[in-house]
């Protein structure tokens, strides 16, 4: 009997279990967009009993997507597009709007590079380097830390952030150049 109920309740189950229900909440709370929840959640990890290692990427989560919230508010006050400072020659005379380093999961010789967003495209710059302007994409989207970008008529490129935060921001900042007239 001991061994059928260690087997069932191992620690190694229990935390994967209380992980799985923190992982839950963050999703809830990111459905719900609501800043002061996804706060919250900074502390809850302590009361499940986990700790930042534990969770380490739904705390990343979390942050990123307070990032977004911040850019939400800062934008619906009015405020432009922060400018990202870059001396890149590919991108001479273009205003830009995000950076990251970032990799193309699809593509087995790349070995990472960078992804910019500016006003008139994006370019990703590494091994398989890619520019697309803005009126070629049909939609951007974020899948965990993936960057997927759907280009007129039928094309998917994914792009790899290192971070969930980064992920989030682009594809946040990715909408509002979508949008731009």
């Amino acid at each position: 009997m001991f061994f059928l109920r260690h087997l069932f309740h191992s620690p190694a189950r229990d935390l994967d279990r209380r992980v799985r229900a923190f992982r839950a909440e963050v999703l809830a709370a990111r459905a719900s967009g609501d800043a002061a929840r996804l706060t919250a959640l900074c502390d809850r990890p302590a009361a499940l009993g986990l700790t930042e290692d534990d969770v380490a990427l739904e705390l990343e989560m979390v942050d990123g997507l307070l990032d977004v919230i911040a850019l939400q508010e800062a934008s619906a006050q009015g405020a432009m597009l922060d400018v990202v400072e870059t001396s890149h020659r590919a991108l001479t005379g273009e205003v830009c709007r995000f950076m990251a380093p970032a990799g193309r999961p699809d593509h087995a010789n790349d070995s990472g590079g960078k992804l910019f967003f500016t006003d008139r495209r994006l370019a990703y710059l590494g091994a398989s380097s890619l520019a697309i302007s803005w009126a070629h994409v049909a939609g951007v989207r974020d899948v965990e830390r993936d960057l997927v970008i759907r280009v007129r008529p039928d094309t998917l490129h994914t792009f790899r952030c290192n971070s969930y935060a980064a992920t989030l921001r682009g594809a946040w900042i990715a909408g509002r150049l979508l949008r731009k007239p």
